[in-house]
């Protein structure tokens, strides 16, 4: 299967969920929608500007933008990167099309296809729920009041360097003595590294703490001066001249608010089910199919908070 095509499988699930499932209560009216298709289930916002119509229906705009945000992040990400907006418009069509059709044929008053309409709409509900609870959580307030209160978890000595890499100590001592005389390192790691990672930033490693790396490169690193240059540091890799450009004793908020903010996100999810449980009045009834084991226990696991990461 192409690539075109495995985006399009992708497009058509999450389309459906998020633009042909919800209830009309929460959904727009379109501004030049047939009079048959005015209040059906499944009607959305027709706002923007008009690309395309079917049947005499537009597809505009502002529909393309929404349907960008219900797509998996993934999906979103591709269709951005490959330039596959038209291949979006596509199935807009397509399910333009099918949802004229499920109307003109009354298929949301049948029973089934209500219930199924209900639980698609409560779910939806219940995730937005959960993930306005989550990003409550996961506040700026909240993200540095949890790095203060964890300072011991980024309480650690770094280090910031670049290095040069190269195969012998003959010509790591000859590149020494160019940059001894003034030659700019990351200039030279450029020219003259054999690390395919580092050398087209100049031989720039980042920050990184002790047992990030070999214990030769890590002892000369930690042990030299904010400034300094040191080596040939001979490891299994090579020899390498270690240009030291910043130290510090602690991570920085900026460096870690993300993965805090993911954190505080994905223990609400879980924290915030407990405590809606726990307040709530579930009583089984014996001899119905309700079960006393529910009792103080969540029945199922809670849905995952958008943005949340492990």
């Amino acid at each position: 299967m192409s690539r075109t095509a495995r985006l399009g499988a992708a497009l058509v699930p999450a389309l459906a969920l998020g633009l042909a499932l919800l209830p009309s209560s929460v959904l727009a009216k379109p501004a030049a929608a047939p009079s048959k298709t005015a209040t059906a289930v499944g009607e959305v916002d027709r706002s923007g500007a008009v690309l395309v119509t079917v049947n005499g229906v537009p597809i505009t705009q502002g529909m393309m933008d929404t349907a960008m945000t219900v797509l998996p992040e993934e999906v979103r990400a591709r269709v951005l990167a490959e330039h596959l907006e038209g291949k979006l418009q596509e199935q807009l069509i397509l399910q333009e099309l099918l949802w004229q059709e499920a109307v003109a044929a009354k298929l949301a008053e049948q029973p089934l296809v209500k219930t199924k309409l209900a639980l698609a709409a409560r779910d939806v509900l219940a995730t937005a729920a959960l993930e306005a609870e989550a990003a409550r959580r996961s506040s700026d307030a909240a993200v540095k009041a949890f790095y203060d209160d964890h300072g011991d978890l980024f309480r650690q000595d770094q280090v910031r360097a670049r290095h040069i890499l190269v195969a012998d100590e003959q010509t790591a001592r000859q590149l020494l003595v160019k940059l001894t005389a003034g030659a700019d390192f990351a200039a030279t790691a450029k020219s003259a590294s054999q690390d395919p990672g580092s050398a087209p930033e100049g031989g720039d490693l980042g920050w990184f703490e002790r047992g990030k790396m070999v214990p030769e490169f890590e002892e000369a690193a930690f042990g030299a001066k904010a400034g300094a240059v040191v080596g040939p540091v001979k490891s299994q890799f090579g020899w390498h001249l270690i240009e030291v450009t910043g130290k510090r004793d602690s991570v920085p908020l900026d460096d870690v608010r993300d993965g805090i903010r993911a954190k505080l996100r994905e223990d609400a999810s879980t924290a915030w089910m407990q405590e809606l449980r726990a307040k709530a009045t579930i009583v089984p009834v014996r001899g119905t199919g309700g079960s006393a084991a529910t009792e103080g226990a969540p029945a199922v696991a809670p849905p995952a908070a958008s943005g949340a990461a492990k």
